[in-house]
């Protein structure tokens, strides 16, 4: 018993732990690039900040749906992402459908949608989940650790002032 407890323990530290926001310096010989990202308690979910010096001052926001993209299918060309905050406040994007890998992506971007900027201010407010809804679909992920993760992209990524 004793040992199914600690196992129990372990497996929700794990998973609390999975969960937090992280920041990657994902740069290479081509360039500077850097992200924060959290997976959902699933690890099958991932939300993505992304941005580098191939378009300084532009951020994405990417969710990694798990979701198989049928070449079949129409998706619309965009819609609206809803953004909520700790349950309670939320804030609109444009956002749109896109393939990886023949996985399905919902993203948006400051280079083609305002508001971008909003929503990053709100996920640096978030005290315990940060949602996303877009066209009937849901997503949760934590909000443990996305302030600093925020506060060091905003420090790292490429602006126009400081990328030569």
């Amino acid at each position: 018993m004793r040992r199914a407890v600690l196992i129990a323990a372990f497996c929700l530290i794990a998973s609390s732990a999975q969960a937090a926001w992280q920041f990657s310096d994902v740069s290479d010989e081509d360039g500077k690039a850097y992200k924060g990202w959290a997976v959902d308690v699933s690890g099958e979910l991932e939300a993505q900040i992304f941005c580098d010096d191939w378009f300084p001052d532009a951020m994405d926001i990417t969710i990694y749906t798990a979701e198989k993209y049928d070449a079949k299918a129409s998706y619309p060309e965009s819609g609206v992402m809803k953004v909520r905050i700790d349950d309670r406040k939320s804030v609109e994007v444009t956002a749109f459908y896109d393939e990886h890998e023949g996985e399905l992506l919902v993203y948006t971007s400051s280079l083609e949608a305002e508001g971008v900027d909003e929503v990053l201010l709100a996920m640096a407010r978030a005290n315990s989940s940060i949602g996303f809804s877009f066209e009937g679909r849901d997503w949760h992920f934590s909000a443990d650790n996305v302030f600093p993760v925020l506060e060091k992209m905003a420090a790292e990524c490429p602006t126009e002032s400081n990328t030569p």
